[in-house]
């Protein structure tokens, strides 16, 4: 019900359909769990935390669930606030991130603003690009030329 990718998995000729157990390769059980109880009880599921937005994210975009993808927005886009404020630092929500040390709120904008654009997360897009709109396309170019190239066409248009 929550998850198209399921549904197909469960209903259509996929041999999980008659499978008592389905394992999920390269999949960390206690993270698949906590999206399964996120799933479960959307209404009233666990919080999305620092702790667990990325995997959560991570698993609702792969199986498509999307009240677990709001729920992650959400959580992101009021994020994205604390990370100008310098009270978060992106590396604290998505630990893939390279960097050793940020140097700044722009640096950190234009990495949230690029985890949105991946998983298509409209509203945190739009508060970064806000945000960003605030520096000069000059100076964000001049210091994070490689996040910079990752941003795309349609977000260097906006505001």
């Amino acid at each position: 019900m929550w998850s198209p990718v399921f549904e197909k998995m469960f209903t259509s000729n996929f041999s999980e359909r008659k499978e008592t157990e389905i394992s999920f390769p390269n999949k960390a059980s206690e993270e698949f769990k906590e999206i399964l109880v996120m799933v479960y009880s959307c209404a009233e599921s666990p919080a999305v935390t620092n702790g667990n937005c990325f995997f959560l994210l991570k698993l609702a975009h792969e199986y498509q669930i999307d009240c677990a993808l709001r729920k992650c927005e959400h959580f992101l886009w009021n994020a994205s606030y604390s990370v100008v404020a310098g009270c978060l630092h992106i590396k604290d929500l998505f630990p893939f991130f390279k960097m050793k040390q940020f140097k700044d709120e722009k640096e950190q904008i234009l990495s949230l603003l690029i985890v949105g654009q991946e998983y298509q997360l409209e509203r945190v897009v739009a508060a970064c690009v806000h945000l960003a709109s605030y520096f000069t396309l000059k100076a964000l170019k001049q210091d994070y030329v490689e996040l910079c190239d990752l941003i795309t066409k349609e977000n260097y248009s906006k505001e």
